[in-house]
């Protein structure tokens, strides 16, 4: 399913800011552990995240796979399935 599809069948709604809010300035705290990631992979094979573009094997197009950044190994992993 696509963000609106999703949202559309299971109605979780849009939070939308503030005018006036305003993104914190510098470096932000992350702690150590994980962040997981769902991205569907398109023919350009690219797993986007945050601005970042990682190149992916052909095998992986057109599916989902799941993005985990480590935060204390600075690492990304991906899997499919």
């Amino acid at each position: 399913m696509t963000p609106m599809e999703a949202m559309k069948k299971y109605g979780h709604p849009w939070h939308i800011l503030p005018e006036d809010y305003q993104m914190p300035q510098g470096e932000i705290e992350i702690e150590e552990g994980q962040i997981c990631i769902i991205r569907f992979i398109r023919s350009d094979l690219k797993f986007n995240l945050f601005c970042l573009s990682f190149p992916v094997p052909e095998e992986l197009m057109y599916h989902y796979v799941l993005g985990v950044v480590l935060t204390e190994e600075h690492k990304l992993k991906i899997f499919k399935e």
